[in-house]
């Protein structure tokens, strides 16, 4: 099991940038492992980073192809940047995700989220 929390949203990208930590899940996930992932490390695993502070999207390392990951915040439809992004790309979506939430990524690419509060949902055209 790799437990992966704390630090900020900048010194993940870093992380990954810097290639401390493979940016491939699967070279981190082996078979009847897990990888979890809690806070700001959350926001950087989709294709897409949001950046509250800026208020613009920015590339994340793609763990999930077409995503954009919201830790902490409510509805993803009310921030006008990640709504743009997501309306503009085919299959897309984003989730907000509650501050206490985890991430558990498994071998062949199996995902669960755990929180007591439900995720809200953003899809992106070509769903229906």
């Amino acid at each position: 099991m790799v437990l992966a929390l704390g630090g900020n949203r900048n010194d993940w990208v870093t992380i990954f940038d810097e290639e401390l930590l493979p940016a491939d899940p699967d070279s981190i996930v082996a078979e009847n492992s897990v990888f979890i992932a809690m806070g700001s490390l959350i926001s950087v695993l989709g294709e897409w980073i949001y950046d509250p502070d800026s208020e613009q999207i920015y590339d994340g390392i793609g763990w999930f192809p077409k995503a954009i990951f919201l830790p902490g915040i409510e509805a993803p439809a009310s921030k006008e940047a990640v709504r743009q992004k997501i309306e503009t790309q085919m299959k897309s979506y984003a989730i907000s995700i509650a501050p206490d939430s985890i991430i558990g990524v498994g071998p062949q690419g199996k995902v669960e989220i755990w929180s007591d509060a439900a995720p809200e949902i953003l899809l992106g055209k070509g769903w229906v």
